[in-house]
């Protein structure tokens, strides 16, 4: 568990073509309830997840093709990712997400005050959407003033307005 006393100082780089292991690591993980409960064999679940997060990938840089791509760090350890996309009018969060061991420490809630602060000074909105059944994560979007605009069965759309 992280230290919760002392938050580690956090940052934000450049994804890199050394961090595809980690991103692999960090969509296992925030994906291993929903897989766990598969009747596979190890090696059967290792390749499903693995087919996923290759075309969870290829979907972002299909629809996202000019995305920043961030690694989240603390302390110099990688903890998560923030994937960005910037338009004309807003800035869409596409993907964030922090290893479960670290959570709740702090680095999710430093990923968004960074997306929010460029919104500010741009003037720009920022979009998501998160999972209907992801109520922790919908919560802190919350905390920070977004607010439900639209939903479907399986995704709410949220939205920030400067």
């Amino acid at each position: 568990m992280p230290d919760r006393g002392r938050a580690p100082l956090l940052s934000l780089r450049p994804a890199q073509a050394a961090d595809e292991d980690f991103l692999f690591e960090l969509y296992r993980d925030s994906q291993a309830n929903d897989f766990a409960l598969l009747p596979l064999s190890a090696a059967q679940r290792d390749f499903l997840v693995r087919m996923q997060f290759q075309a969870r990938e290829a979907g972002y840089h299909t629809t996202f093709p000019e995305a920043a791509d961030r690694i989240i760090l603390g302390g110099g350890k990688r903890l998560g990712r923030l994937l960005v996309a910037y338009s004309e009018r807003e800035i869409r969060i596409v993907d964030l997400a922090v290893l479960s061991t670290e959570r709740g420490a702090g680095a999710g809630s430093f990923a968004i005050g960074e997306v929010l602060s460029e919104a500010a000074v741009s003037h720009k909105s920022v979009r998501l959407s998160v999972l209907k059944s992801n109520s922790r994560a919908a919560n802190l979007y919350r905390r920070f003033g977004f607010r439900d605009t639209s939903e479907n069965q399986v995704y709410v759309e949220m939205e920030w307005a400067n």
